[in-house]
Formats: structure tokens, C-alpha cells, sequence
């Protein structure tokens, strides 16, 4: 916090936070030294503790917030296991995987669709072409499922979209959530891992714009990938 306010920053979100650390926000909170507004996300799989509590989208006051989940699809592109329906052109014996939330995915529908209708905000990482496009597919499901309403949908990073999903990004309202510093840091070398065509549509925030998308610009501070650093060199 001291940190952040040195620089100027003067809203965090934080995502997939333990129970603790969202504890010493609302202890720092009542005691007025609370020096940066927070939105709180916890794991998706612990949906049911804020909706037992009548806890909604953005409940809390201008200080700290909660009312979000957090999920993930799929891994990283560093550590192969970013989730693509082509292979790494760098690594074909695999396309990456999708993360254990969504094993089954059965499973991971009926909780994306319990903590929407309870009127959470769901936040999915997904950063592979297939895991962005499953998670697609999830939101659609809940939407189908729950009704239309503002629910401000996000796909934390965005990273490499297929083609056919960024009319579906505007269709249904969902936000992504993108890093620009990752074009910089991991776009040194992403083109060697997943070759010339799929690079034409990652980190396409201009073309996400023009469709009409929703951006929500952040840093994803203090994630490192070690995979990231030895590409690069």
C-alpha cells in the first residue's frame, strides 16, 4: 500500500485473495488507514461464503468491496500450459490444459451459475484460445440460464482470442480484462510459441475496442513466470 501510493495508484483489485488478507483491508478500513480503494475477489470455488451473507457485485462501501469471484480455465503461455486448440508450434506434443476448476466442467458451470444468480461478479482467467472460448461458453450458459441483466462479466487477460470469439466478447457484454505490460514483456517471445497466425490476434486490444468490448487495464503485479524470463533470454 505504501508502495502503490508513492506512485500515484489509488484503486486495487485484488484477485483471488485469501480470507486473511481481505481481513486486514477491512481492519486497516475501520481504523482509517486504509491508503488505496480495494475490490476483493476471492476463489470461485468458495462462492457460497459471500452469497450466504446476502453479499452481491461490489458490496461494501467506497473503501473496500466485495461481491466478486475469482476462477481460472486454463494456465499460463510461459508454462505450456495456456489452453489452445492447436499445439505450441515450440512445443507440439501438447495445447495446454485446462486448469483443475473446470475438471469436469460440469462442475464449474453449476458454480458460475449458483454464485450468478446469488448476484456475484465472475472474474475467469483465461488466456489460451480454447480456455478463452470454453469460458465463453460458460457465460453463455449463465446467461441462458440466469437471465439478462448488468453483470459485468470478465475474462481476466484475454490473451490470444480466436477470431471467432470477439464478436462474442461484445454480444454478451464481457469484459476484458487485459495487461497491457504482458504485449510488452511475454510479446518479446510469444510469437515463437504459438507461430505467426495466432499472434495476429493476441493482445488485439484495438481490435477488441472496435468491437465495441469493454477494457479494464491492469498490471497483474506481482506475477513472474521463471518459463517467461528463460524465452526471453
Amino acid at each position: 500500500l505504501r508502495y502503490a501510493a508513492s506512485v500515484g495508484v489509488t484503486s486495487l483489485q485484488d484477485m483471488n485473495p485469501s480470507y486473511d488478507d481481505i481481513g486486514v483491508y477491512a481492519e486497516l478500513a475501520n481504523s482509517n488507514e486504509l491508503t488505496a480503494r480495494i475490490y476483493a475477489a476471492p476463489l470461485e470455488l468458495g462462492w457460497y461464503d459471500q452469497a450466504k451473507l446476502g453479499v452481491h457485485r461490489s458490496f461494501g462501501s467506497s473503501w473496500l468491496r466485495i461481491g466478486a469471484v475469482k476462477g481460472y480455465a486454463d494456465g499460463s503461455l510461459g508454462s505450456t500450459t495456456a489452453y489452445f486448440f492447436q499445439p505450441y508450434t515450440d512445443a507440439p506434443q501438447t495445447r495446454g490444459l485446462l486448469s483443475d476448476e473446470m475438471q469436469p466442467i460440469d462442475d464449474m458451470r453449476v458454480r458460475l451459475m449458483a454464485a450468478d444468480y446469488a448476484g456475484l461478479q465472475l472474474c475467469m482467467h483465461a488466456i489460451g484460445d480454447a480456455g478463452i472460448s470454453a469460458t465463453l461458453d460458460l457465460y453463455d450458459d449463465v446467461i441462458r440460464a440466469n437471465g439478462g441483466r448488468d453483470r459485468r462479466l470478465r475474462i481476466e487477460h484475454a490473451q490470444h482470442i480466436a477470431p471467432k470469439d470477439f464478436d462474442r466478447f461484445a454480444a454478451m457484454n464481457v469484459i476484458a480484462s487485459v495487461q497491457p505490460y504482458h504485449a510488452i514483456d511475454d510479446g518479446r517471445w510469444a510469437e515463437r510459441r504459438i507461430g505467426p497466425e495466432r499472434i495476429k490476434t493476441t493482445y488485439a486490444f484495438r481490435t477488441l475496442i472496435d468491437k465495441g468490448v469493454r477494457l479494464a487495464l491492469g498490471t497483474d503485479w506481482t506475477v513472474t513466470n521463471n518459463s517467461m524470463d528463460l524465452l526471453a533470454e
